[in-house]
């Protein structure tokens, strides 16, 4: 049972099966794990986080303006 949750959070982290999560691992294990993922995915959503908060304006002379909501 812990092996099936483990490819169910894995599955939500990489949006992969096990076999192909699996080979990616045995590719590169130092840089293949769920750590590296896990973070990798914290940095990509705060990342895509602070683009949707980016309004950019632009006035009639041409500056461009960035609002924070």
């Amino acid at each position: 049972m812990l092996a099936f949750w483990g490819f169910v959070v894995l599955h939500n982290i990489t949006g992969k099966g096990p076999f192909d999560n699996l080979l990616q691992h045995l590719s590169d294990p130092w840089h293949n794990t769920i750590t590296i993922k896990q973070i990798n995915r914290k940095k990509q959503d705060r990342k895509n986080r602070e683009q949707s908060l980016a309004v950019k304006c632009t006035c009639p002379v041409g500056h461009v303006i960035c609002l924070k909501t």
